[in-house]
């Protein structure tokens, strides 16, 4: 639930979720995820994207399964928008090899879907202009913590109640 890891009240937040956290890229054939988008950048003038992946994902797990993910059967709308991810599977394979949990394509999924967004001239023209941020954010399930999405050195930045997301963002820069 957004509005609780983030303490924030009802109409707060323009909430788009689905199965994965995926962004797919501007003019791919699912075209509801950038509808939203252009909707909250252009006529909300939302000022900051986030995207928030978690623990335990089970479309993260479905993506590092030996057998192809997008197996799902015939014409499976399941396994058609696990295609989106396959960037993310494909990133993380690349990756370190000693590395290979779910919980790090968990990261690597949310990175991948941030720069999706850029994909997206309305985003990229706000974000060049400074008047959109973008923010990948990780919850923790089991600790009940969220924390900035891992970063290419591989640290994690605890969220904190006294470090706003809107002045925390520049750790991830």
């Amino acid at each position: 639930m957004p509005n609780l890891i983030t303490a924030s009240g009802p109409g707060d937040l323009f909430t788009l979720r689905n199965i994965g956290n995926l962004v797919p890229a501007c003019g791919s054939a699912d075209r509801s995820v950038g509808a939203a988008i252009e909707y909250a950048v252009e006529v909300l003038g939302i000022r900051l994207i986030t995207v928030c992946g978690h623990s335990g994902c089970g479309a993260m797990k479905a993506l590092a399964s030996p057998s192809d993910p997008a197996d799902l059967g015939p014409a499976s709308a399941l396994s058609d928008w696990l295609g989106y991810a396959a960037s993310s599977r494909e990133r993380w394979l690349a990756g370190d090899p000693d590395s290979d949990s779910v919980e790090r394509l968990c990261h690597v999924n949310i990175r991948e879907q941030l720069d999706n967004l850029l994909t997206y001239p309305t985003v990229r023209t706000k974000v060049a202009a400074g008047q959109l941020r973008l923010a990948g954010l990780y919850f923790d399930i089991d600790g009940a913590e969220v924390f900035f999405a891992r970063r290419p050195d591989r640290r994690q930045l605890p969220l904190s109640i006294n470090r706003p997301i809107e002045t925390s963002m520049t750790a991830l820069r």
